[in-house]
Formats: C-alpha cells, sequence, structure tokens
C-alpha cells in the first residue's frame, strides 16, 4: 500500500471536499426545483430570515464571507427572489 507524503494528503482532503461541495449543491438544487430555487438563493432567503430588523451593510459582509460569494453575486442572487416573488427590497430609512 502506497503512503502517502503530507502534502499529497492535504491534496485529497481539499479534493474530496471541492467534489462534496458540488454534489451537495447539485443535490439540493433538484430539491429545491420544486419551489424554483437554488440552493444558494434558499441559503441567501434564510440568512436573511434571521434578520428581524432587515440587512445592512455590515450583516451583507458577513454574508459574502459565509456564502463565498462576492457582493454583485449576492445581488443577483436577490434580484433573482425579487423578480420570483420571495424577496422585497426596500431602502433604509
Amino acid at each position: 500500500m502506497k503512503k502517502f507524503n503530507f502534502e499529497e494528503r492535504i491534496k485529497f482532503i481539499f479534493e474530496s471536499l471541492f467534489i462534496m461541495s458540488n454534489r451537495l449543491q447539485v443535490m439540493t438544487d433538484k430539491y429545491f426545483q420544486i419551489d424554483r430555487v437554488t440552493f444558494k438563493e434558499w441559503l441567501l432567503t434564510m440568512y436573511i430570515n434571521q434578520k428581524v430588523e432587515g440587512l445592512y451593510a455590515p450583516d451583507i459582509n458577513d454574508l459574502v464571507c459565509q456564502m463565498n460569494l462576492n457582493h454583485l453575486e449576492i445581488k443577483d442572487i436577490a434580484e433573482k427572489l425579487v423578480e420570483k416573488n420571495f424577496l422585497q427590497i426596500e431602502n433604509a430609512p
């Protein structure tokens, strides 16, 4: 049996995590097709529902880090949710 060095083990772990992440997203996207939302759209909706008073700039920055997306991707997802009537965006008072 071949012994792996430290770098090969780390590479294997990251490759495995990446593959599992992609498989999880595909599985959840298929599941959420019933409601016409993707996993990322659902995840954004759940995050927003936790915020009682609404989202502000620090919340968006936190969300960007948690979802591993950039601000434009978050905006695109939010706009899709608005089109599907799952989200309403208002200006802060």
